[in-house]
């Protein structure tokens, strides 16, 4: 017979896994603050 999958079990998982998680929110804010100085916008004008 199949396991239900309980809020708590869900809760459980995100919270062991809370490191990884911040360290990927924190990596993939930092890539895309990078990514924005670095890009040139739109409207700029070239001679």
């Amino acid at each position: 017979m199949e396991e239900e999958l309980k809020f708590e079990d869900i809760i459980n998982v995100l919270r062991s896994r809370k490191k990884i998680i911040i360290m990927s929110i924190i990596f993939v804010t930092l890539l895309s603050i990078i990514y924005s100085f670095l890009k040139s916008p739109v409207y700029e004008a070239k001679a």
